[in-house]
This record gives structure tokens, C-alpha cells and sequence, in this order.
């Protein structure tokens, strides 16, 4: 048996309901236009509100599910609200409180606590975070790893230390 298709005109989508693929069914039950371009789960202006942020609402009617999400779970883990987080970042003048980074790279900005008092420590990138992590948050380790690092880091002036093959 051959694979249903939306009624309207250029659309190969797979038949939902009424005649329509999904998208088109939305836009028919919101008064929308049927005409294209349509873009699967466009609802009128319904963007996230968070700065430079182009993704699509979520449950909350006004954040993506990324926005939506990280305030509440830094509220749950941390109990630290989304105003005390972003009071933090800008007295550490939005940098990176181990290595000044300015824009984080990967997840985001983590919210740096002590493991054994759960004590919120500063607001860091997700390489040191997890740098610090892996050093399992032991300052005579991570002073170990500084002074490792130091030795051995040594001027190479002609060609690399050590041949490679």
C-alpha cells in the first residue's frame, strides 16, 4: 500500500490528519496560511526570549527547552535563582573565574561547588569545571598538575623536544 501524502500542493510530507501533513494540519488549525514556505512548527513569532537565542519555544511559553531548563536546575541543585547566577557572572565580569575566559565554549557557564559542602564556589567555564572535576577538587592534586606542567613545559627554539616518528 502506497504512503499517504499532505493534500497540498509541493508538500511530499506524510498524510496526518484531515488530509494534511502535521505542519500543514497546525497552520490550518491556527488560521494560518497553507501557502509556502512553511517551516515544520512555525506558530507565528514564538522564539525564545533569551538573547541571541533563535530556537523555538518549549512547555514554558516563553524559553527554549535549553533556557527553560538551566535556571530551574542551578534553582534545584544550587539553590541559586537565575538573578544571584547572573549577579556572580558579572562580578567576575563575565569571565571565567580560573582562566578569564570571556565566552564559554560546549555547555555553558557551570555553576562551580564544593563537593563535600556543596558550598557554590564561582561560575566557570565547562573546561575548568571539569578540569577541576577530574582533578576530584584536591588542591594538593591540582597543585601537582600546575608544578607538573611548569617543569616540563620548556622553550623550544629549533625543531620539536623530542623526535617523532
Amino acid at each position: 500500500m502506497p504512503q499517504r501524502t499532505c493534500s497540498v500542493d509541493g508538500c511530499e510530507k506524510k498524510y496526518h490528519a484531515n488530509g494534511l501533513c502535521n505542519t500543514h494540519n497546525e497552520r490550518q488549525r491556527l488560521g494560518l496560511s497553507l501557502a509556502p514556505p512553511v517551516r515544520q512548527y512555525e506558530r507565528g513569532e514564538r522564539l525564545c526570549k533569551a538573547p541571541g537565542c533563535d530556537k523555538p519555544r518549549a512547555c514554558s511559553g516563553t524559553y527554549c527547552q535549553t533556557h527553560y531548563m538551566r535556571p530551574r536546575k542551578r534553582l534545584n541543585r544550587y539553590g541559586l535563582t537565575h538573578e544571584q547566577f547572573e549577579a556572580m557572572l558579572a562580578s567576575q565580569d563575565g569571565r571565567c573565574a580560573v582562566c578569564q575566559t570571556p565566552k564559554t565554549k560546549g555547555v555553558g557557564w557551570c555553576v562551580d561547588h564544593d563537593h563535600v559542602t556543596g558550598q557554590v564556589r564561582g561560575i566557570l567555564c565547562d573546561a575548568c569545571n571539569k578540569g577541576i572535576g577530574f582533578l576530584q577538587d584536591d588542591p594538593d592534586v591540582i597543585a601537582g598538575a600546575a608544578w607538573y606542567v611548569r617543569k616540563h613545559r620548556q622553550l623550544i627554539l629549533f625543531g620539536p623536544a623530542v623526535k617523532t616518528s
